[in-house]
């Protein structure tokens, strides 16, 4: 589904995620607890905008 906006900010926000998971997976953590981060951080975040 796509997305209405600015797909260029979308695709650099994506693109700073994706170094971010990559820190944290070579910093040790394991792929499940970091999708498991993302999964929760992004939730919340739809939630609060859906909601405010």
């Amino acid at each position: 589904m796509a997305l209405h906006g600015d797909e260029s900010e979308y695709t650099r926000v994506l693109e700073d995620v994706q170094a971010l998971v990559a820190h944290a997976i070579g910093a040790g953590n394991s792929a499940d607890s970091v999708r498991e981060f993302w999964h929760e951080q992004i939730d919340r975040y739809v939630e609060d905008a859906a909601t405010g």
